[in-house]
């Protein structure tokens, strides 16, 4: 298992200053659908085209299967204490910086820092509404498939699920409390699987993992129709 080298004396420093390096995914990490889009520009290229844009945000989609063949999606319920939506659930993810080599650099970095998994590969985009210059800023979710690439120091906190990956909170950057693997029933009602109510930043981002799960099925449609 690989250590995070940034990580020294039980702190947390950003990986992207402190090891003066950007983020690559590995060679083909980029779906055919992606390759080339605006998400794969240069972030100085990105804000070229959309000069009234500020905040630029990347959520990513997590997935993982269960013993049963049920897809689960990867969410991070923030914490009580926070004072802007506190216990609400949420994708990983987080805003681009400058030194980010691309938008989905930046997603993966933000779910590198917070859950300690490495993406692998950019399968597609869910939702690409993209810029809103009238709101100064723009969002965009891409599902990702990963691999467990770190485990913080003291102070963790582990996911309660038994899945493929176990997710170990980055307890410094003090936003989130656990996470969650949801399936889709669960994600529809907001209920979880011991009955404890789920509630979301927006019923928007609900609707965004639901057609994740669609765009999912869809595939494994098409692969057993020959398709």
């Amino acid at each position: 298992m690989m250590g995070c080298p940034w990580l020294e004396d039980g702190l947390a420093m950003d990986p992207r200053r402190r090891a003066g390096e950007l983020f690559w995914a590995p060679r083909g990490a980029v779906s055919e659908e992606l390759q080339g889009g605006e998400l794969t520009w240069p972030v100085a290229d990105w804000r070229a085209k959309h000069p009234r844009v500020g905040a630029i945000r990347v959520a990513s989609l997590v997935f993982s299967r269960d013993g049963c063949g049920v897809d689960r999606i990867l969410l991070l319920q923030r914490l009580q204490r926070l004072r802007v939506l506190p216990g609400k659930v949420e994708l990983p993810g987080g805003k681009v910086e400058e030194t980010d080599h691309s938008l989905l650099d930046a997603g993966a970095w933000e779910l590198f820092e917070e859950t300690g998994l490495e993406a692998v590969r950019f399968v597609r985009g869910v939702d690409l509404g993209g810029a809103e210059p009238w709101r100064r800023r723009a969002k965009f979710s891409v599902e990702m498939e990963v691999r467990r690439a770190c485990l913080f120091q003291s102070g963790d906190v582990r996911a309660r699920e038994p899945r493929d990956f176990s997710v170990v909170l980055n307890t410094h950057e003090e936003e989130h409390e656990r996470a969650l693997w949801l399936t889709r029933e669960q994600v529809r009602t907001g209920v979880d699987e011991v009955g404890a109510r789920v509630e979301f930043m927006s019923e928007g981002m609900r609707a965004v993992i639901l057609r994740a799960f669609r765009f999912r099925e869809e595939d494994r449609g098409s692969r057993v129709n020959g398709g």
